[in-house]
């Protein structure tokens, strides 16, 4: 699976890509690097989600072609799978949680699924648990929105 709209309509903006050797899926949660181009979160201290991308950007697509990107609001709840490395349960509601970086690269899962076992980095605040694999939430460090005097904003 990927990050879906579950509620809210989220602003669709476009961007370019960094680079023609990075693979950019459907649905994976998208930054801006230095450059004002895509990158895929490393969880890193400083990553901030822009939003989700709309559409595949491939191996060797034009990196001055625009893609598509629903951006992380306040507005939007989104909702997405668990990594396998732990199931989601009821105490995560209210938790903070980072993207999995893990994931399959080979497969449509780049930077899709929250890490529930990781919550070094909060990118995503888990607002109801689905179920074991599922959860619905909102991108809580984004590239726009930058809370003043935010624990997890250092």
């Amino acid at each position: 699976m990927s990050f879906k709209v579950y509620k809210g309509k989220p602003q669709i903006n476009y961007f370019r890509k960094t680079d023609t050797t990075v693979r950019m899926a459907n649905g994976s949660a998208v930054m801006l690097g230095a450059t004002g181009r895509l990158l895929l979160p490393n969880n890193d201290s400083d990553d901030r989600v822009l939003g989700v991308l709309m559409g595949n950007a491939f191996v060797g697509a034009d990196t001055n072609g625009l893609f598509p990107v629903a951006l992380a609001s306040e507005d939007v709840t989104w909702e997405v799978d668990v990594d396998s490395d732990g199931g989601a349960a009821a105490t995560d509601v209210g938790r903070f949680v980072a993207v999995d970086t893990t994931a399959d690269t080979t497969l449509n899962e780049i930077r899709s699924q929250v890490d529930v076992s990781d919550s070094g980095i909060p990118h995503f605040y888990i607002t109801e648990v689905v179920s074991a694999t599922k959860v619905r939430g909102k991108f809580g460090r984004t590239a726009l929105r930058q809370p003043q005097g935010d624990a997890y904003d250092s």
